[in-house]
Formats: C-alpha cells, structure tokens, sequence
C-alpha cells in the first residue's frame, strides 16, 4: 500500500501517561468503548479494530468485536497484560490518518500501518539510534477507532496506542 496517498500525522514525543489507576482505566474504558452510556459507543463501534498482545505476547487481530461484553474481554486482557507494569511505565499515543481509507481496505491498511509504516516513522522521529523493532516490542495494544465519523463509503479513524517505556 502507498502510504504517500494518505497523511499520517504521528509525533513520537507527543505521548502522554496515566496519572493513576483510575486515570487508565477511564482510558481503557474510552478505548475499548465499554461504557454504553459513554456519548462514543454506538452502533458504529463494531467497526473498530484492536491488535492486542495476546497471553503469548504476540501481536493479535480482533475485528467485528459487536458485544459489549466481548469489548470487556478485550479490555481485561489488556489488564492482565499490564498487571505487574508500573503505572509510570505505561504511555499512549496517537496516530491521526487523512484522507479517509476505503472502508473495505481498512484491515489491510491497519496492518500495514501498524506494523509496517509507524515503525519506520517512529525510528525516523528517535533522537537516539533505536531499533526499528522496538517500537512493536514496546507496544501492548493498538485500537482503531472508525467509529466517530461514517458516510456510507469511507471511514474516517484515528490509532490509538499504549505501550511500555523504561522510565524510571
């Protein structure tokens, strides 16, 4: 896929952390849209996308996540993944892509946006000589959101990532 059709605004040094438990768990709550009343969650969220650390820790696909409950599920593992992280190790941040992807290209294009294209640009954005593979390394999950904004034909989304950093 030619990534130079479509502007992806991504700042490495842009990520924020967590101020507390709660702090990210009202995120997580936000990310993975597990609060029906929350104004985001809707019928459009069955076309998000998740690619989460699975109990192997490999990178893995969820799509047509319809339920509620299945959100849970998805939310919890993230949870499990993360339960013995300190919380000042844990940062996200965001990936804005315009214009807006054929909504029947959007699995394909997520994968190669994730792990193919925000590496390079990551590595590229480093102030330091890193390493490319790091940057999926460090990530526990990203969220694709393309339920905000919908006109029959295409998706207009943004990424969200969390992932781990060394702090100290």
């Amino acid at each position: 896929m030619n990534f130079n059709d479509y502007k992806v605004t991504y700042e490495a040094d842009n990520s924020k952390g967590f101020n507390d438990m709660n702090h990210l768990k009202n995120f997580l709550n936000y990310l993975f849209r597990t609060d029906i009343t929350q104004k985001w969650t809707g019928p459009l969220t069955r076309g998000n996308i998740y690619l989460l650390r699975n109990s192997d820790k490999e990178l893995e696909f969820f799509c047509n996540v319809v339920e509620v409950g299945q959100r849970v599920q998805l939310k919890q593992m993230v949870l499990d993944f993360i339960k013995d992280t300190p919380l000042k190790n844990l940062q996200n941040d965001i990936i804005f892509v315009s214009p807006n992807v054929p909504k029947g290209d959007l699995l394909e294009y997520f994968t190669e946006l994730t792990t193919g294209y925000l590496p390079g640009l990551w590595k590229e954005q480093q102030k330091t000589e890193a390493r490319q593979d790091s940057f999926l390394d460090d990530t526990v999950c990203f969220v694709i959101h393309a339920d905000q904004s919908y006109d029959g034909e295409t998706l207009q989304y943004h990424v969200h990532r969390l992932f781990l950093t060394t702090n100290k």
